[in-house]
């Protein structure tokens, strides 16, 4: 459960501090097994090595409540304080979350016909994000900064998408991209749509990716390096981060004023 911070009392519905947008990459070379896993089975063809993209937003703790310069704030707003405070428990708010995606330098990048074909057919377009999508709230234990998480894993994307991403992942290094989000809009007065956050990425290769808890060298297997990294693991738990087994972070860092 959500520990209230200083300035929120118990009894208020007050906003996390941060939002955190976590993309977690696969970078594997995906099977078609399917077109998502079966996450009730213990080998999960679509589970593999990969990495993490993550921005960091600043959330007004106004927002939805007052808008610029004291005026009533927009429906947009109001829409986005309502998410943010129901998604984790609430799964028909938490998939209204959406995603715009876009490479910026399109006209500028070595592409196969096919896989650049399918990028203009989808690209700039908003989608949900749901099944691949997960929400939770948490306070880090060390500074006490309250954030909510949104974890958008691309490991459970359809094995279509996931073949066009490996095609272009050679040209990663030259990509200029970008990403926005936002909630999706049902009622007249939820609309219109207004970009809740967004960030830009410029030459991403994700073979620099390192591993995190950081691998002892040459310990791989053995007792000592069991005992490192299960120590490594605590100081990660202490510091309010769950686990991740596989590489990352490597990343894209933006801070919104909302």
């Amino acid at each position: 459960p959500l520990s209230p911070s200083p300035s929120c009392p118990p009894d208020a519905e007050c906003l996390p501090e941060l939002l955190v947008v976590n993309i977690m990459l696969f970078t594997y070379s995906p099977s078609a097994g399917g077109l998502f896993s079966n996450e009730d089975e213990d080998d999960d063809p679509f589970d593999g090595e990969g990495g993490s993209l993550v921005a960091y937003y600043r959330i007004p703790p106004k927002l939805g409540l007052e808008g610029k310069d004291g005026g009533p704030p927009t429906q947009a707003a109001r829409l986005l304080r309502r998410w943010m405070l129901a998604a984790e428990e609430d799964e028909a708010m938490r998939n209204r979350a959406k995603m715009i995606a876009r490479l910026d330098n399109l006209d500028e990048v070595s592409l196969n016909p096919f896989v650049k074909h399918n990028v203009r057919k989808f690209e700039g377009k908003p989608f949900l994000l749901r099944p691949a999508f997960q929400v939770f709230r948490d306070v880090d234990a060390l500074s006490g900064v309250s954030y909510l998480e949104m974890d958008v894993d691309t490991h459970r994307y359809s094995y279509i998408v996931k073949k066009t991403m490996t095609a272009m992942s050679s040209q990663f290094p030259t990509f200029r991209f970008s990403y926005a989000l936002t909630i999706e809009g049902r009622e007249a007065d939820e609309l219109p749509e207004q970009v809740m956050g967004a960030a830009t990425c410029c030459k991403f290769d994700w073979t620099m990716l390192k591993p995190f808890p950081p691998r002892q060298p040459g310990a791989s297997g053995d007792p000592a390096s069991s005992d490192e990294e299960e120590e490594a693991e605590e100081v990660a738990a202490a510091a309010g981060q769950r686990r991740v087994q596989t590489p990352g972070p490597a990343a894209a860092a933006a801070a919104a004023g909302g």
